[in-house]
């Protein structure tokens, strides 16, 4: 499973932000059913999405389905970008 796709589909429901004036909610998100090593069946839910508006649900799952989205890369980059220490003299 790919965390960065539940992590993606997890803010798409609302439960980050990504300015910091952005709503959260705090009912939002994504519940794992399966844990490491657990036997799964084919058609088994493995994850559960919870969202307080139901428009939220598609972009969620076009997240598991596929990670990352150009702007959401750009973003995630910015992100880490601004995380990371300059190196001095650069």
């Amino acid at each position: 499973m790919n965390a960065l796709a539940v992590g993606i589909a997890a803010w798409r429901l609302g439960a980050g932000r990504a300015r910091k004036e952005d709503d959260v909610s705090h009912t939002a998100g994504v519940r794992c059913l399966a844990k490491p090593g657990d036997h799964v069946r084919r058609g088994q839910p493995i994850l559960e999405l919870h969202a307080d508006d139901e428009s939220r649900f598609a972009p969620a799952a076009e997240a598991l389905a596929h990670p990352v989205t150009e702007q959401e890369r750009g973003m995630i980059d910015e992100a880490v970008a601004n995380l990371v220490p300059k190196e001095a003299g650069s």
